[in-house]
């Protein structure tokens, strides 16, 4: 289909343990974000262990499920999974807005990213990308394209829920917009 993968801000790929807060809009986006960092934890919702052989592999590759219903113990139990993945040195992969988006429309960024981001005492590498114009999470690929992983300077630790999350969303959004017309 010749679609190909850029990735930006390669001096913010970390190498080793750190939290990253990824725009979600089509299935390239996890599988490809194995050849991106070194050692990727995936936050997932645990719906998707119960795909035959790719929820196996989930679960051997230390893939963080999440049940999203769980509540207070759930959330509980992510931090810990979480802070468990960056002590390890991966790099912990969080969708903040919990499911795939259709490139231009807005989904409610989730308060997971600010438990995980507070209790870790991490700062967060905030991407925004375009996957979803050329391999849509409904429909057809579309040829000759280029993916771009845009990976955004870090947010620093310590920062407030409100101030977090609207600067969060606020880089995440602008820069992904920007690279759905071109730029």
């Amino acid at each position: 289909m010749n679609i190909r993968l850029e990735v930006r801000g390669g001096e913010n790929i970390p190498k080793g343990g750190a939290l990253i807060a990824m725009k979600h809009q089509s299935s390239f986006d996890t599988f490809v974000m194995h050849t991106v960092v070194t050692h990727p934890a995936f936050v997932m919702k645990q719906e998707l262990l119960k795909i035959p052989l790719y929820g196996h592999f989930c679960l051997n590759t230390g893939m963080i499920p999440i049940d999203r219903d769980g509540g207070l113990k759930a959330l509980k139990k992510l931090m810990k999974d979480s802070a468990q993945s960056v002590a390890e040195e991966r790099q912990l992969i969080i969708f903040p807005e919990g499911s795939r988006a259709i490139p231009g429309e807005h989904m409610e960024y989730q308060s997971g990213i600010f438990g995980i981001y507070k209790y870790t005492k991490h700062p967060v590498i905030p991407v925004a990308l375009n996957s979803g114009v050329f391999w849509p999470k409904k429909g057809p690929l579309v040829p000759n394209g280029v993916i771009v992983f845009d990976f955004l300077e870090p947010i620093a630790a310590g920062l407030a829920k409100n101030e977090f999350m609207n600067k969060l969303e606020e880089n995440i959004e602008t820069a992904s917009s920007a690279l759905l017309v071109g730029n």
